[in-house]
């Protein structure tokens, strides 16, 4: 079963996305006569709010379509991470959902190649995976759909090498990093791909699913339904960054509160920095999500800054040393953005509709600036 901690966010097509005013019908009308969706300056909702603009100046919808099936009932859903080429000409988007176990219109599973992690030898075939989208982009703005990637599982993980050659991707409950470098006009696995190694049998195509901070606790062992654990025990990478360089990797991992420290060259994780033991009485860095890293001037790795959704901080950790302080930001905090100087970093806080605006240097919330809607009382726009 997926992990239920997967985005379930619905989002299945590639667009600009706008951020959307909503307008309230004026007070003292009662209520709008116009049907729904038919109202002059927006679409009209149940609740007898519109949303306007429709969408933003100049942006198109484009279908994540896999072109399994001439109905397109296997399209993908779910588009959860998108990244730029360092030069701008290639976009990437990853899926991470329901996207499994389709079939064809006879009824007939798709299936794809299973590979192994070390060699890229194809091994055997499963019915799971997610999507890996490779889009041109045109000088007009428009895309073109060059290739498309079959991943069993994934995540939020996505991040380019810096001179554009490879790009890196989350496999999410498989506690793993899938490598892929550019050949012949395409993008192919370059393997060995990054092993985390919290799973057993981490060697296999798919691991057990075991490897989670609650491995062999009674938490693992006794909540379940159906006789299916409710907790999950497998490892599961989110997020990560990488160096300037292109050297080293910050990957975090989401049921350890803890981050791998990962050297690209030899695809070996070197260290592992743990926020929280279970037993420990100070909660901090749980359900780390995302990671930035923020570089010497050389390009080396020097600092992560990696969100702890659960304890609502921004864990900072020295990669030379190990060590690690938080920073307290808002509800739920998810994706980061490092400006260009790498002085200002950009913290999203999805159960509180804010942005935390960090000094890097003093490591501090200079800022928070509120993304909620005048005399909204309630919060969680995510």
């Amino acid at each position: 079963m997926k992990n239920i901690l997967h985005s379930l966010s619905a989002v299945s097509l590639l667009a600009a996305i706008p951020v959307l005013a909503l307008a309230q019908v004026p007070r003292g009308s009662g209520h709008t006569t116009q049907p729904v969706g038919n109202y002059k300056d927006g679409s009209i909702l149940p609740s007898g709010q519109v949303i306007t603009p429709l969408a933003a100046p100049g942006s198109t919808n484009q279908v994540l379509s896999t072109g399994l099936r001439p109905d397109g009932n296997a399209d993908a859903a779910e588009a959860v991470t998108t990244a730029l080429s360092p030069n701008g000409k290639l976009l990437l988007v990853l899926t991470s959902g329901w996207n499994r176990d389709n079939h064809l219109t006879d009824g007939t599973s798709i299936t794809f190649p299973t590979l192994d992690p070390n060699s890229g030898a194809t091994v055997g075939t499963t019915t799971h995976s997610e999507w890996l989208f490779v889009f041109a982009i045109n000088n007009d703005g428009s895309v073109t759909k060059l290739q498309q990637i079959n991943i069993p599982s994934t995540y939020s993980g996505l991040v380019w090498a810096p001179d554009g050659s490879r790009f890196y991707v989350s496999g999410g409950q498989d506690d793993r990093i899938y490598v892929y470098k550019s050949s012949g006009g395409q993008f192919v696995p370059d393997v060995p791909f990054i092993l985390l190694g919290h799973n057993s049998n981490a060697n296999a195509p798919f691991p057990d699913y075991d490897g989670s901070i609650l491995k062999g606790t009674k938490a693992a062992q006794t909540v379940t339904f159906g006789g299916t654990s409710l907790i999950v025990g497998g490892a599961v990478v989110a997020g990560f960054g990488l160096s300037r360089d292109g050297k080293t990797l910050v990957a975090a991992n989401f049921e350890n509160d803890s981050v791998s420290i990962v050297d690209t060259a030899s695809r070996t994780v070197t260290d592992e920095v743990h926020f929280f033991s279970p037993g420990g009485t100070v909660a901090q860095g749980e359900f780390p999500y995302d990671v930035v890293v923020l570089s010497n001037p050389d390009g080396s790795a020097k600092t992560a800054f990696v969100t702890s959704q659960r304890d609502d901080q921004v864990m900072v950790v020295d990669l030379v040393r190990g060590t690690f302080t938080a920073i307290p930001v808002g509800d739920q905090p998810n994706r980061m953005a490092l400006s260009k100087d790498q002085r200002t970093l950009y913290v999203v806080n999805g159960n509180s509709d804010s942005v935390s605006v960090i000094d890097t240097t003093k490591q501090a919330v200079v800022r928070t600036i509120s993304l909620s809607r005048p005399f909204d009382k309630y919060k969680g726009s995510n």
